[in-house]
């Protein structure tokens, strides 16, 4: 079962920086399931109800400042049961 959101976190050296959030080199826009925030130098991306088409590289882009790169990935667990 997959988690029910991922979460991602920038914390940059300084605020008011702008910041564009990535999936596999595709802005991302604010929407029902995907949000960002900022609270003073940290930049959030959530992505909600997380399924395997979520799977994906997630970047953001600091302007003048660089960019950071992670994927999102998950592994399945299979857990057996022992019927006495």
């Amino acid at each position: 079962m997959l988690p029910r959101s991922a979460c991602f976190d920038c914390e940059l050296n300084c605020p008011d920086v702008l910041v564009t959030w990535y999936k596999d080199d595709q802005p991302l826009q604010p929407s029902d399931r995907v949000q960002i925030e900022v609270e003073g130098v940290v930049h959030r991306l959530t992505i909600k109800d997380v399924t395997a088409a979520d799977i994906a590289d997630y970047s953001i882009d600091a302007e003048n400042v660089g960019r950071s790169v992670a994927r999102l990935s998950f592994r399945k667990y299979f857990v057996s049961s022992l019927v006495y």
